[in-house]
Parts: C-alpha cells; structure tokens; sequence
C-alpha cells in the first residue's frame, strides 16, 4: 500500500496542471529560497545587486516616472525596492 502512494506521488504532473502541492509555501523550501533570493553573493534565485541596479537604471532609461511598473513575481521585491527608491510607482504581486 505505502509502496503504491510513494508512486502516485513521483508521479510527474502535466504542465500546468492544478495540484495539491504548495511547494513553495514548504516551510522548508520558503526558508531557503529567501536565503538565496536575500544572499547577495549568490546568483541564482535573484541576480546580484550590481545586475539588479543595472537593471533598474536601464528601466528608469525607458519609462518615466508618471508610469506604473508591474512587478508580478516579485520574490522578495530587490527590483521594485530600487525602483520605488527611484520615485516610481511599483506595484508588486507575488504568491
């Protein structure tokens, strides 16, 4: 019995198919992933400031500071900090 639910569960889903599963509301996962995303030594869940702050000064090239800036999965928002920094408006949406 345990050996057939250990297989229903590697079971890999379809893409975009609906689960059960909250991966990232793991409280295991969510701890690491803001370490990374927060380690600014470490490039991989979020860029290294000096690439975000390239980014975001090649942003401020493009948009002016009337418009509004859409940061959907935002983590834990380094760009949209920088650009509210700036003086823009940067909403952020995030799960």
């Amino acid at each position: 019995m345990m050996y057939q639910e250990l297989l229903k569960a590697l079971v890999k889903p379809a893409l975009y198919e609906k689960t059960d599963t909250l991966f990232w509301n793991d409280p295991h996962i969510a701890k690491s992933m803001l370490e990374a995303h927060l380690n600014p030594e470490l490039e991989a869940a979020s860029r290294k400031p000096e690439t975000i702050d390239k980014a975001v000064d090649f942003i401020e090239t493009l948009v002016s500071k009337e418009a509004k800036i859409l940061d959907i999965g935002c983590g834990p928002g380094l760009y949209t900090k920088r650009l509210s920094d700036k003086e823009f408006r940067a909403p952020l949406i995030t799960t």
